[in-house]
């Protein structure tokens, strides 16, 4: 009896399971969607897999009291950006992982308790990143909105919240980092 080597790849959850071609699925784990320029748009992947060890530029390892709750990848700079939740209760956290260098190292964006504010932890933290030119200056720089679903969305400016010479920055000290991250802003009291 010949193996049959067809390979799904397209997702189909609507059809029952019954009726699915040979190269179709119901479900899609461990894949990933590529888009690309030669016209091999949403073309389902392997997973390449995870990297064993993640150090930074110093050679440190990632602290193991975190917990990755959500991730997004960044097409145009090959970076990935993931949340992380610190299970001690000091400061939460959002990495960015740059792919394209030839040992991924990671960086810390920004670090503080406002990211999840809920006393309990988050179970999945969804995450986007937006291209923009903020400043009409025709500097394209990252924005990653996140939202936890309990506490409001909330967003950063990478390039401002990496830039720690920038006095308007986001900094732990500052006294309106909430206002910085929540995308929703708050009344003015006065007119």
């Amino acid at each position: 009896m010949p193996i049959d080597k067809i390979i799904p790849s397209y997702l189909n959850k609507s059809d029952d399971e019954r009726l699915i071609k040979k190269n179709e699925m119901t479900d899609a784990l461990n894949v990933t969607v590529s888009t690309d320029t030669d016209g091999n748009a949403f073309v389902l992947k392997n997973a390449k897999g995870t990297i064993s060890v993640l150090k930074n530029a110093a050679g440190d390892l990632i602290d193991t009291d975190y917990s990755v709750l959500g991730s997004c990848v960044d097409q145009e700079d090959e970076t990935v950006y993931f949340a992380a939740y610190d299970d001690s209760g000091n400061d939460h956290a959002i990495f960015k992982v740059d792919m394209s260098a030839t040992t991924p190292t990671y960086e810390e964006v920004f670090s503080d308790l406002l990211l999840f504010e809920s006393a309990t932890k988050p179970e999945y933290v969804d995450m986007d990143v937006l291209r923009a030119d903020v400043n009409q200056s025709g500097t394209i720089v990252p924005i990653l909105y996140f939202t936890d679903g309990v506490n409001s969305p909330k967003k950063i400016n990478v390039s401002r919240a990496m830039d720690a010479s920038d006095a308007g920055g986001y900094t732990a000290a500052s006294a309106d980092v909430k206002e910085f991250l929540d995308v929703a802003k708050t009344k003015p009291v006065h007119q």
